[in-house]
């Protein structure tokens, strides 16, 4: 099953549901509905759908529950896309202006804190529906996901000397991206019922795809193919962001041709086509390559083996498509429509 048809047979009730109760907000502001309403607009409400497959997975049945869980990890995100946004200095999200490129940064920053807040407000709003210990499980999964975002963009800013460790690398992606989708698995299987094995397991999932996502995304940047969805392409290099191609390329290449490429992509006009065409065939073979394959290979081998647990079913195949999906086809053909699950 590929992640199209899942998402058209199996989860688009799911979503349809989560859109209604995302733009249900009663104690809106006037003044700023337009401005709240593009901010939890657009998207596949991928993280909703995950915690959805989880549920049913774990034997879940009833949604009363989910829905709000769901709704409250897709507000999480859309602030947390935000203020990315506006550190990175992003002028687009998925082809459209992004918030602080049309709002301004003042106004991008608190409504991102504003979409953190009103999660949490249904967060809270769970306890009337399940057992007081479920409630508190999934809220503290929910913080541990708020908190490990923040610490990863933090640390992500935090400047180091020398070439990152893999170690650093990986606290980063686990903080930034990998935090999100990992709770999200683990508390749709808290709401189904889930025993401690299976909520591990989906979690570990959910971590590892979200660490190849991650580097998806960092390598379309790196090869200039999102420059139509976010507005400029390179940015992780000229910002020396963290993530695996950037560790890659500067281990294989050695610092002075790594700093002359960097050197390059902060020319802007032509020096930057040259050091995209340059990107792009480091991205496709050699040794950076290879590296990448390896390491990467080995997390989406250990996140099919993670799920081991479950026995053969739709929602299980489903689950292992979409980290199938996000290995093989997103991460070496980025030229793929951008409608994507982002």
């Amino acid at each position: 099953m590929d992640t199209r048809t899942l998402y058209e047979e199996c989860l688009s009730g799911v979503v349809h549901e989560v859109e209604q109760q995302l733009i249900k907000c009663p104690d809106l502001e006037p003044e700023f509905e337009k401005m709240y309403l593009t901010a939890v607009g657009s998207g596949m409400r991928f993280r909703p759908c995950l915690a959805h497959i989880a549920h049913t997975m774990c034997g879940g049945g009833a949604e009363k529950a989910l829905i709000p869980a769901a709704v409250a990890l897709e507000l999480l995100h859309k602030a947390s896309l935000i203020h990315d946004d506006l550190i990175d200095g992003d002028t687009l999200r998925r082809g459209e202006s992004s918030s602080h490129h049309v709002y301004g940064t003042e106004k991008a920053v608190i409504m991102g804190d504003f979409l953190v807040a009103r999660a949490y407000l249904v967060i809270n709003d769970l306890e009337e529906y399940v057992p007081l210990e479920v409630w508190r499980e999934v809220r503290r999964r929910f913080t541990a996901a708020h908190y490990d975002m923040c610490s990863g963009e933090l640390l992500e800013l935090v400047e180091c000397e020398g070439i990152p460790t893999l170690d650093r690398v990986e606290r980063v992606l686990i903080g930034k991206t990998a935090s999100l989708i990992e709770q999200s698995l683990a508390i749709g299987a808290v709401l189904g019922g889930g025993n401690v094995f299976e909520v591990n397991a989906l979690a570990k999932y959910g971590r590892l795809i979200g660490i190849i996502f991650q580097t998806a995304n960092d390598i379309n940047n790196l090869s200039g193919f999102d420059s139509d969805v976010k507005g400029d392409s390179l940015s992780d290099l000229v910002g020396r962001r963290v993530g695996l191609p950037i560790v890659g390329l500067a281990m294989y290449l050695g610092k002075e041709r790594f700093e002359n490429l960097c050197q390059l992509a902060q020319k802007g006009g032509e020096g930057k086509k040259l050091a995209e065409i340059e990107l792009t065939r480091l991205m496709k073979e050699g040794q950076v390559r290879l590296w990448l394959d390896s390491i990467l290979g080995k997390f989406r081998s250990e996140a099919l083996n993670a799920l081991s647990v479950f026995p053969t079913s739709l929602e299980k195949q489903a689950l292992e498509s979409v980290g199938m999906e996000m290995f093989e086809s997103w991460f070496w053909r980025p030229h793929r429509d951008n409608e994507g699950w982002i």
